[in-house]
């Protein structure tokens, strides 16, 4: 809402426009061919952004449709024997000493887990700080290609991902200690 004097101010301007305008000569300017051409170009950007906009609206149930039918046939033609994956990640963790330890004897379970499963050292991401690199690790996403390197309040994300609180339904038997899950 304008104020009184705000409309005053308004009136009175709009009258003395109006005012310089009544008593004006003929006024000749010359407008060059640069300017039809930059008026022609900016109608047809609007006119062809127009187009596209009324496209995409009347396609799009054509096009969620195609992708909804995309996704089924490749969900359906990837099955897999594996029902679980557990991945052991140890952070800050030099996997040459590990495998030391595990072929000393030192870390039995782990060398049972190497046997039955897979056991590979894993490159960190770029920017090496834990918990971008676990965030990566869970997303499949490069840090660069994510917002959560440019802000730095959502490095608090990746341990409330990765710890559930509460009673432990099992207990796992790593070497000599017992970690609740």
């Amino acid at each position: 809402m304008l104020s009184a004097v705000s409309k005053i101010f308004f009136f009175n301007l709009l009258f003395f426009i109006t005012l310089l305008l009544s008593f004006a000569d003929n006024v000749e300017a010359y407008i060059g061919p640069g300017a039809g051409f930059a008026f022609i170009s900016s109608f047809f950007i609007l006119f062809i952004t127009f187009v596209l906009a009324i496209f995409y609206f009347i396609s799009w149930p054509f096009r969620f449709a195609f992708k909804a039918s995309v996704w089924k046939i490749r969900r359906n033609k990837i099955k897999s024997e594996v029902k679980r994956v557990v991945v052991v990640g140890l952070d800050g963790t030099d996997p040459k000493p590990a495998r030391k330890f595990m072929e000393s004897g030192k870390l039995p379970t782990f060398q049972r887990l190497k046997e039955e499963g897979t056991f590979l050292p894993l490159s960190s991401s770029n920017s090496p700080i834990s918990p971008v690199a676990w965030f990566s690790l869970m997303t499949g996403v490069d840090p660069s290609k994510k917002i959560q390197t440019a802000n730095p309040t959502l490095y608090d994300i990746a341990p409330t991902i990765l710890a559930e609180f509460g009673i432990p339904k099992q207990e796992w038997m790593v070497g000599m200690r017992v970690f609740n899950n």
